[in-house]
């Protein structure tokens, strides 16, 4: 999974064609699809699951990691959403600033967390083994992997810790980017 923190960096994209796209429905596109963890790791939290369980939900996609779960759930859900707000709070509802900023955000959504999850989701409900995971063997990363204590066989999940490393990294350099300019 692509860290919070890298899908709220790629909602800046917004700075560079301000009159072309709609903050707050980019920022909404990029983390909405996230929803699914509520649901995935609500109900292990629920059930009392045990850190195992925890560890490995922690990698798993759900539905609104799917096109259909995007484009026929989110989507009509933010445009909906965003017809009835914007106007209660004075802001200027532009349906093709919002659509194109809808399309942005959820597809960077989906080609960031490519390189985390075990498996997709992309065609639900066909369920495929993802061929995009980062093949990487950083020492350092694997003293720092912190799931091998919890897993039955440590480092089962290290190809997707990588890719948290990464991304975690490469949001925190647009944030500062952006604070300097």
């Amino acid at each position: 999974m692509g860290t919070v923190f890298a899908h709220i960096a790629l909602s800046l994209i917004y700075f560079l064609f301000p009159n072309n796209l709609d903050f707050i429905a980019l920022l909404a596109a990029c983390v909405l699809p996230d929803l699914d963890y509520f649901f995935i790791m609500g109900k292990d939290v629920v059930k009392r699951s045990k850190k195992e369980e925890l560890t490995i939900n922690a990698f798993k996609t759900g539905f609104f990691h799917s096109l259909i779960g995007i484009y026929l759930v989110l989507f009509p859900l933010l445009l909906m959403l965003s017809y009835f707000i914007y106007p209660a709070f004075g802001l200027e509802f532009s349906l093709m600033k919002i659509v194109l900023s809808c399309i942005i955000g959820f597809t960077s959504h989906i080609l960031l967390d490519l390189p985390s999850h075990p498996y997709l989701m992309l065609f639900y409900p066909k369920v495929i083994e993802n061929p995009f995971l980062l093949n990487l063997d950083w020492k350092v990363v694997r003293k720092l992997y912190p799931y091998k204590y919890v897993e039955k066989e440590p480092f089962t999940y290290i190809r997707e810790y990588h890719w948290l490393i990464i991304n975690t990294v490469l949001a925190l350099i647009v944030f500062v980017a952006f604070y300097i300019m």
